[in-house]
């Protein structure tokens, strides 16, 4: 500026010490937390690492010496009917009791949250599950799986929803014929293509997977069956919340709230696609975002 004929020149400064500290200090305290976070997920590790290791050391060899003194007694011809049905249904439950340790172990276990390791386990579960039931059933897995994980509450709903669906299969569907599929595959930008890594089928034993970029790992699980399915009216129903159905008595879906409250608490969506025999496919479902903006319970049937 001009100040009586000579140029001088203005200068301003703003102490910026305590602001600088300030986010010093936030920038240390956001540290300090990760840190602690960090620290308070390996003791939950570890916790979990322990608690599996003490239900299968403990209380799996009691389940199995249960099993073993019930086999022995049952071995005897003497017995009486009564007394014979009540020991095997106490055989069923014990086996059904070291069918459930045997899956809060692996659910527990940090050491699976391998996805080859879920894999493997959907495999080896579902084979065992229809193993001497009279319903065909074929699986179809990936012959090579890249290296990935998968976090431990993912894993466990997961792995409850095809439990589900295997025992709806079995109980309710009259199927002559049942698959389990798992592929994976990278979803890449709208502009290209998605690369598959492997459709799981038999027909593609000379595939090899094709790795192009480093796009996002999509699993995906079907299950299929051949079985009796839903008509329009029943799907409608069973998309109702507070249905009347004819179910057992604690059962969930005596409510109405068997499909819709084990959807709303395993997914984000719900998508379902069924037929009877030599009838029209019926598609319907819900979406939790749609429900949340318009602040009521929808769905859809088409």
């Amino acid at each position: 500026v001009q100040i009586a004929g000579n140029t001088r020149i203005i200068s301003l400064c703003r102490d910026i010490t305590a602001r600088k500290r300030a986010e010093d200090a936030i920038e240390r305290q956001n540290q300090q937390i990760q840190d602690v976070s960090r620290k308070l997920m390996e003791v939950e590790e570890q916790e979990k690492r322990l608690l599996a290791a003490e239900l299968h050391d403990d209380l799996g060899p009691e389940l199995s010496k249960i099993t073993s003194l019930l086999q022995v007694v049952l071995a005897d011809e003497s017995l009486s009917p009564s007394v014979r049905e009540f020991l095997e249904k106490s055989l069923f439950n014990a086996g059904e009791a070291q069918r459930s340790i045997s899956e809060i172990i692996w659910s527990m276990d940090p050491r699976h949250n391998h996805l080859e390791d879920f894999v493997a386990y959907l495999r080896y579960y579902a084979t065992q599950f229809f193993d001497g039931a009279p319903i065909r059933f074929k699986v179809n897995t990936p012959r090579h799986i890249p290296p990935g994980t998968i976090d431990g509450m993912t894993r466990r709903n997961l792995f409850l929803v095809v439990k589900e669906c295997l025992n709806n299969i079995l109980k309710h569907s009259g199927a002559a014929d049942a698959k389990l599929e798992i592929w994976l595959e990278r979803i890449e930008s709208e502009n290209e293509p998605t690369s598959e890594l492997s459709d799981g089928s038999e027909n593609a034993q000379d595939r090899e997977p094709v790795l192009v970029s480093p796009a996002p790992l999509v699993l995906r699980i079907v299950v299929t069956d051949d079985g009796c399915g839903m008509d329009e009216d029943t799907l409608r129903e069973a998309l109702r919340l507070g249905s009347d159905t004819g179910r057992e008595s604690g059962d969930l879906g005596k409510f109405g709230m068997g499909l819709v409250t084990a959807s709303i608490g395993l997914s984000q969506r719900l998508d379902v696609l069924t037929k009877e025999p030599d009838s029209k496919l019926h598609y319907g479902g819900f979406d939790l975002e749609e429900i949340a903006a318009q602040n009521r319970f929808l769905k859809w049937i088409v």
